[in-house]
């Protein structure tokens, strides 16, 4: 029963998503002055699975690989997905790097789509964190999140 209506959800939100389907996402983690790949379980399975986005790297790239500033350009994603870690000297570089012309150079960041996300729902394995995976989903890219 909940399969079914998980099933049914998420083609409701490709429907509602569909201006999006074409997009390429990038989920990174920043961590004081490092940037990591992001695409855990959920985010492989949930968004590039069960809504079909499509990857800008190849999405079973380990989590723990470091990337640089310079690939995460040669990425060429139209969105990222971004997991800042709140203390105080990630916080500040990302101020910081912010005002960078090579951080202004991104697509995403030119297209004004950087996505900030929580770790949860994003993080965790679960049905009711997949659902919530979906409704976070739809908020941001439907321009409904504030």
């Amino acid at each position: 029963k909940w399969l079914a209506a998980y099933d049914q959800q998420t083609a409701a939100a490709k429907r509602t998503l569909q201006h999006a389907e074409g997009l390429r996402f990038l989920f990174l983690r920043l961590h004081k002055q490092d940037f990591y790949l992001a695409h855990n379980r959920s985010v492989r399975e949930v968004f590039f699975g069960d809504l079909g986005f499509h990857s800008a790297k190849t999405a079973d790239t380990p989590s723990e690989q470091t990337i640089s500033l310079e690939n995460i350009a040669n990425c060429q994603a139209d969105c990222m997905m971004l997991f800042l870690f709140k203390e105080p000297e990630t916080i500040a570089y990302y101020q910081q790097l912010q005002q960078t012309e090579a951080w202004q150079n991104l697509s995403a960041v030119r297209n004004n789509r950087v996505y900030l996300l929580s770790f949860d729902p994003w993080n965790e394995y679960s049905a009711c964190g997949h659902e919530r995976i979906v409704q976070q989903t739809i908020s941001l890219l439907s321009g409904d999140s504030p």
